[in-house]
């Protein structure tokens, strides 16, 4: 018979081993004790099955959710039974928040039955530059870009950028409301980002931001990652960020790196315009699933 335990550790409790090597995903919150409720379901004195949450202070509304269960024939009855004290209980939150791969069809219908519903699909991929430059269908941009770090120097400058990825990310995280951070507070997320301030680019057109892109060092000196991606509406805005993209890539090749790793959101527009020619919607995704 499966018992259904609430428990505030796992320190003390014996792990079934098909089930451990599941739980390594969530490793960093289950011993740092940073889950905000957990529970198990427990056979012959085993966690077989294992199901908690955590909160996010930069998305407060929101209880973040994910379930393990070794496979066996009662699978998916425990993981009903640890999925109810989850789903029951909201405190300040009122939804819930399950990601997981878009491979992942078995747990995807169980969220789906309890009501979930796809909001996001997240794309992380890594290119060779020179493959991305002969693909971009686009030319180096014309116009004078401002590096960042120039941009933060200058105080109209830094005030309109951090206004700009502010409102950029809450209008992308609708579904998901970040929390209402002062300027002051976003330039202090902006740095613990660590963008690179000399790669990475804000076009001013007429004073007014047309795009940016953000550029982080990777973990090796051939590698970077493209960061925060903003644009207007326009199908110019568009082509104006591709052409800033272009000329970020060739600065990069020329300077001896090799591969970008991108992380795209379904949610932004701008950056899923920016990266149509990578048909991101044939690749696998993480996708994030929600309840309200």
């Amino acid at each position: 018979m499966t018992n259904i335990k609430n428990v505030k550790s796992i320190n003390d409790i014996e792990i079934h081993p098909s089930l451990k090597n599941k739980l390594k995903t969530v490793q960093s919150i289950l011993q740092s004790d940073k889950h905000h409720e957990l529970f198990i379901a427990e056979k012959d004195g085993k966690a077989i099955g294992l199901a908690l949450s955590w909160l996010n202070s930069f998305h407060p509304s929101a209880k973040y959710i994910r379930f393990f269960a070794v496979e066996d024939q009662d699978q998916n009855v425990y993981i009903h039974k640890l999925l109810t004290p989850l789903l029951e209980s909201t405190a300040s939150q009122y939804k819930w928040i399950y990601s997981c791969y878009s491979s992942e069809i078995d747990n995807i219908a169980i969220m789906e039955e309890k009501g979930f519903q796809l909001f996001r699909r997240t794309f992380e991929e890594t290119f060779g530059v020179t493959w991305m430059l002969q693909n971009l269908d686009s030319l180096a941009i014309d116009k004078k870009i401002t590096p960042l770090k120039e941009v933060m120097s200058d105080w109209k400058k830094k005030q309109q950028f951090l206004t700009k990825i502010k409102s950029d990310y809450e209008q992308t995280h609708a579904d998901n409301p970040v929390e209402s951070f002062t300027l002051a507070e976003w330039e202090e997320i902006l740095k613990n980002d660590c963008p690179d301030e000399n790669r990475s680019s804000v076009l001013f057109i007429e004073e007014e931001i047309a795009a940016y892109i953000m550029l982080h060092p990777g973990d090796t000196e051939y590698h970077y990652e493209i960061g925060w991606v903003g644009a207007g509406q326009t199908k110019q805005d568009t082509n104006l960020l591709k052409q800033l993209l272009f000329s970020q890539l060739q600065s990069l090749k020329d300077n001896g790196v090799d591969t970008v790793e991108i992380e795209v959101d379904s949610t932004n527009p701008a950056v899923m315009s920016l990266f149509d020619f990578l048909k991101l919607n044939k690749r696998k995704s993480w996708n994030s699933y929600i309840l309200k």
